[in-house]
């Protein structure tokens, strides 16, 4: 008996070491138990401790024997790490040691919790091997004096760290409060971070050659003390990728959400953050490398940074590209209250951009900050309420090769001492501004309200309008625009109105040759010194086809150098002195501010203008400044003339004397809303059902009490049911839902209807208004939508 069961344990055992030399590669470990209990027997390829069980423990000590990719599966339940102690590399006590590459995966992000209690770090990965882990969390784990409080993987070799729907929860280290990270890629997908905090990394530090690619995680209230990262430090070599992240309330030294330093670069889409702080640089981002930093289809809100970078701080020899991004309330102590950018030869490129809200109280650059020395675009860019303590309310760009500004606008905007309420831009070369907008900005303390621009090469202003800035107290020059370049300067097709100077040129004042065509100019003030529109000391100005109104304070030009027409001018008050021909001294009948069409805003000049088709002698522009093309036969002779000022009118209504310009009504009908009740009269089905409804409201308001303002409600209603038959019957032009519908009978009906609510009381009321809701609202049913 002895010697046959010996015998079959032999065949037993052949037969078992045969399974486990076949599945060596793919071993599953199937956890059943939430309690911290070793292996039995590490190295037998079965998971069971000394009471039967399998536990996370006795899975780990499996795998790190076994040879090959092991999984294991964890169910849902919260494992608490128990099983203290220090100087262990074989997860007997302490945290979690993976020595050979593993998957684990448990039931869900927050039904499988894996707990360090607080005493140690979760997971300690040695030899530099692989770890995945998905659909799990870890939480409270610890490593004070050291490093990766959820994970730590330090290996010069290490293959990847792969975390796919994790949440890490309340861990924390010197560094790398969740996860410290020295290897290759680090790929991090549907993953949740909470109140994590470090020294450095409150949620990660990576280091190496790795990239880290981070895509939907959210990343709240993480900190670090002192130093960087206050959600991921990244110092490496690779490329830093997040996308779909949203990070809230983090708190670092510098890049109080992101720290990057790496030569590969760092792209940011479709990410969030907001409120992250910063004692010194990059309340939101700190990027600092020799890569290009792109930010796509983002938002940076309140963020603060006690120096510079409120949103986004960039040092990089690299370009700065933002696309389809939001950046609000974000505060930068120093400089650059909406982005920060320090760099070499690299462009900065914004697209799409909305930045509102932003400031640097005690430096510059209230929105954007700029030191690059490529070309700096801003395409339908907007700049909003910002302000700082010196140049560049809105923008300030200095050393750039080139700028280039198109369709964008920089509102409300102000800087308390210096220039460039609106925009401070300073290049080494060409500055090109088309269809932009500076509105309501203001230096408060120096010249440029609007926009300064000073700094080399030539500065082309075309199609822009410059409304309500002002530079006032010392330096108020330049209301609208102070303009200096190293050669020469051109302004067409622009409108400047409502612009204040507190000394002189509330419109424009130019310290450069330069040349001013097709352009409007009328309610600009110049309080002190006078130029209205255009003060100049320094160098010529050229006037060619302007209109010059006398709507202001100050003549419209004024300073000691003589201002040179080439021709077609209308100077209303005669300041600017030119003799060219048509040049006239006539008032040119201009129409309001207002969207007369294209991008900016103008003023039209009404029919009969004395601009109307008066531009013979000088070039015309192909367009005008809201792109309509020119010239056009504005006055009805049969011949195309370009006019004077910056927009080409053309009468839509020749045939109409009243010259209504076409609306909704089109030509000759006034788009009016006589009786005001937020329909347009000539729209007769909107029309008609405006004041159906408006029975609809009355009938609901009677009550049947006996007051004066029942008394008059009740007279309006019955003035609605012969008013709906009148407009019924004597107004053409109305569809109908349904064509079979008769409207006559349905508002006979209802008029009947109506009048019997004026008398009913009690139940006997509520029964008439029912009925007289119904036929209204029959009635509103017959007629079609406009």
């Amino acid at each position: 008996m002895r010697h046959g069961a010996r015998g079959m344990w032999i065949a037993g055992a052949m037969v078992a070491m045969g399974l486990w030399s076949a599945t060596a590669h793919a071993l599953t470990f199937t956890v059943n138990s939430t309690t911290d209990e070793v292996d039995a027997s590490p190295g037998n390829a079965i998971c069971a401790t000394a009471s039967g069980t399998c536990t996370l423990r006795a899975a780990i000590q499996e795998a790190n024997v076994v040879l090959g990719d092991d999984t294991i599966v964890l169910p849902a339940g919260t494992f608490q790490l128990t099983l203290t102690g220090d100087g262990d590399n074989a997860s007997v006590t302490g945290d979690l040691d993976i020595q050979q590459g593993v998957d684990i995966t448990g039931a869900g992000i927050d039904a499988t919790v894996i707990d360090g209690l607080g005493a140690d770090r979760v997971f300690h990965v040695l030899n530099g091997t692989r770890l995945t882990l998905s659909a799990l969390a870890i939480v409270n784990g610890a490593a004070p004096a050291s490093a990766g409080g959820g994970i730590y993987l330090d290996g010069a070799d290490a293959e990847a760290l792969t975390l796919t729907n994790v949440r890490m929860t309340g861990n924390s280290a010197g560094q790398g409060g969740a996860i410290y990270y020295t290897g290759s890629a680090l790929t991090i997908t549907d993953a949740a971070f909470a109140d994590n905090s470090a020294t450095a990394g409150g949620v990660m530090l990576q280091t190496g050659d790795g990239t880290l690619t981070v895509t939907r995680a959210t990343f709240d209230a993480n900190t670090v003390t002192g130093g960087p990262g206050g959600s991921i430090y990244y110092a490496g070599t690779g490329l830093v990728t997040i996308v779909d992240g949203s990070f809230v309330d983090g708190s670092a030294g510098v890049g109080g959400a992101v720290f990057a330093d790496t030569d590969a670069g760092l792209s940011l889409a479709g990410s969030t953050f907001e409120s992250s702080f910063a004692t010194s640089a990059g309340g939101g981002v700190f990027y600092t490398g020799a890569g290009n930093v792109d930010v796509t289809g983002g938002r940076f809100a309140d963020d603060v940074a006690l120096s510079a970078g409120g949103g986004l701080y960039v040092d990089s020899e690299g370009s700065l590209t933002v696309t389809s991004t939001e950046l609000t309330g974000n505060l930068a102590v120093g400089t650059g209250g909406g982005i920060f950018f320090d760099g070499g030869p690299g462009n900065v490129t914004l697209t799409d951009v909305v930045m509102v809200d932003n400031s640097a109280p005690s430096g510059v650059g209230g929105g954007l900050f700029t030191t690059a020395t490529g070309v700096l675009r801003l395409t339908r860019t907007e700049i909003r309420d910002s302000f700082s303590a010196s140049p560049g309310g809105g923008v300030y760009a200095s050393g750039q090769t080139a700028t280039i500004v198109g369709g964008s606008r920089f509102i409300g905007n102000r800087v308390a001492n210096g220039p460039g309420g609106g925009m401070f831009d300073t290049p080494a070369g060409d500055s090109v501004f088309t269809d932009s907008a500076f509105d309501d900005n203001r230096a408060l303390n120096g010249p440029g309200g609007g926009l300064f621009r000073a700094g080399g090469g030539t500065a082309t202003i075309a199609g822009s309008t410059f409304s309500k800035n002002q530079a006032t107290g010392g330096g108020g020059q330049g209301g609208g625009l102070y303009i200096a370049a190293t050669t020469a300067a051109g302004v067409t097709n622009c409108t400047f109105s409502g612009n204040v100077a507190g000394d002189s040129g509330g419109g424009i004042y130019p310290v450069t040759p330069i040349t001013i065509a097709s352009s409007t100019f009328t309610g600009n003030r110049a309080i002190v010194t006078g130029g209205s529109a255009i003060y100049s000391t320094a160098s010529p100005v050229t006037l060619a086809a302007n209109v010059l109104a006398a709507v202001g304070i100050g003549d419209s030009c004024a300073g000691t150098v003589p201002f040179t027409s080439g021709n077609d001018n209308i100077d209303q008050d005669g300041s600017c002195g030119l003799a060219g021909v048509n040049d006239r001294t006539v008032d040119p009948q201009l129409g309001p501010l207002a969207d007369n069409g294209g991008p900016t805003l103008t003023h039209m000049p009404i029919a009969g203008s004395p601009a109307i088709d008066a531009a013979s002698s000088s070039a015309c522009p192909a367009t005008d400044q809201r792109g309509t093309g020119r010239p056009a036969d504005g006055n009805g002779d049969g011949a195309a003339v370009c006019d004077s000022g910056a927009v080409e009118f053309l009468d839509e209504c020749p045939s109409d004397p009243a010259k209504v310009l076409p609306g909704v009504c089109g030509c000759g009908v006034a788009d009016a809303d006589a009786n005001g009740n937020g329909a347009v009269d000539c729209l007769v089905n909107a029309e008609l059902k405006a004041r159906i409804a408006r029975g609809v409201t009355l009938v609901g308001g009677i009550t049947g009490e006996k007051s004066a303002e029942q008394t008059t409600m009740k007279s309006e209603v019955k003035a609605t049911g012969e008013d709906l038959i009148a407009y019924v019957n004597q107004t053409p032009g109305i569809v109908l839902a349904d064509a079979s519908a008769n409207l006559g009978k349905l508002a006979k009906k209802t008029k009947k209807a109506l009048r019997g609510t004026l008398k009913g009381k009690g139940k006997s009321l509520l029964k008439k208004k029912a009925r007289a809701t119904t036929a209204l609202q029959a009635l509103d049913a017959a007629v079609a939508p406009q």
